[in-house]
């Protein structure tokens, strides 16, 4: 795990030299500023849809109280974090990120009411670093890549009126994304932001709350895999900023 971080990080510093144009940094003064934002993201969770999900609505007594799951593959993003501005063309951002995937239904067996409830979420502290090409307008536009640690805390619940079965499941990955990004200076102290790219994420070692390891029907490694399209918009306020 260390050496996939050391090389993360190696990636990130190669870009902030590439991309930064040849200027000295003590000639800019760093702007910071809180950020919020929103998005929504695809994933491809082949593993949960195909060794969970489709023999769950294969079952004769799943299909007969008239449920069926949808196969997880898309669902929106909530975060926060702190942006910096190295240069007026570097901008780095430090984030968290909560990634909601799952899927739900409900149906009766003999008049009874049953939900069938899965959960498969991420947290997500993510690293990127954007370069903004130059312009003079307050709209500008670039290109970013970065690195993130995310953990999962997911769940299996079916309940109906004779109680409830639940299991945990956890575990946690490195990912990376690519993406475009679009800066808009409304004013000295206010951006908005809009970023769209590829996001590769898997959590590769997952376990359920007994501590054993999820195998696929093959005997691989279950994965939870939020990889695919990533969105965002949000707003990010300058501190102490002016222009």
């Amino acid at each position: 795990m260390f050496h996939r971080w050391r090389a993360a990080l190696l990636f990130l510093a190669a870009i902030a030299l590439v991309v930064s144009p040849p200027m000295s940094f003590a000639k800019d003064k760093v702007k910071f500023g809180i950020s919020g934002f929103g998005g929504y993201n695809t994933y491809a969770m082949d593993d949960l849809n195909n060794e969970l999900i489709d023999p769950i609505n294969a079952d004769p007594t799943v299909a007969a109280a008239g449920i069926s799951l949808d196969k997880v593959s898309k669902g929106f993003g909530l975060g926060g974090g702190v942006h910096a501005w190295m240069t007026k063309d570097l901008v780095i951002s430090a984030e968290y990120e909560r990634l909601m995937a799952g899927t739900k239904d409900e149906g009766n067996v003999l008049g009874s009411p049953v939900a069938i409830e899965i959960k498969a979420p991420a947290s997500a502290f993510v690293l990127t670093a954007a370069h903004l090409f130059p312009s003079e307008s307050k709209c500008r536009f670039g290109l970013g890549a970065g690195i993130g640690y995310y953990s999962t805390s997911g769940t299996v619940e079916v309940s109906g009126t004779g109680g409830a079965f639940n299991d945990k499941v956890k575990g946690n990955g490195v990912g990376f994304h690519a993406l475009g990004v679009m800066d808009y200076a409304a004013t000295s102290q206010v951006h908005l932001g809009v970023r769209a790219g590829y996001r590769m994420a898997k959590a590769s070692d997952l376990e359920d709350s007994s501590g054993v390891k999820l195998l696929n029907t093959d005997g691989s490694k279950s994965q939870a895999d939020w990889s695919g399209l990533m969105t965002r918009a949000g707003i990010t306020l300058l501190l102490g900023a002016s222009e």
